[in-house]
């Protein structure tokens, strides 16, 4: 069937609509492709970039990715963050005690990269909860 005709008792050829139905469609997975593949597609690159926590506050990338993955402070609000920070010698069952200071300028930090500061659907939906 792909030279356009179709083996059986009696020759069927495709009509020109067919013809043009599936170029259509072949078009349309082709340039759907090359959309995703793209680096700025809606679908996979939201136009985020990496973030450097390091970079911006080294104090909170060291003492919080010591013991898990480093989460961005965006995905929680400021009262989950103060009570968080407060309470570090029981911290979801681990003594994550640092000195005063050091907890200071890690609560600022957070403050300051808060859910509702950060334009994105996710700092949306954690501001709603």
């Amino acid at each position: 069937m792909i030279n356009g005709y179709k083996n059986s008792y009696k020759n069927v050829e495709l009509h020109k609509f067919h013809r043009l139905f599936s170029a259509f469609w072949l078009l349309v997975i082709l340039l759907s492709a090359f959309y995703l593949l793209s680096p700025k597609n809606t679908l996979f690159a939201l136009g985020l970039q990496p973030t450097y926590y390091k970079a911006q506050n080294s104090d909170f990338a060291h003492e919080c990715a010591q013991c898990h993955t480093l989460y961005a402070p965006f995905i929680q609000t400021s009262d989950k963050h103060e009570k968080i920070m407060a309470k570090l010698e029981n911290h979801f069952g681990d003594d994550a005690n640092i000195d005063d200071e050091t907890n200071e300028k890690i609560l600022e930090f957070l403050r300051q990269n808060l859910a509702q500061k950060i334009k994105l659907k996710m700092g949306d939906k954690v501001c709603q909860k």
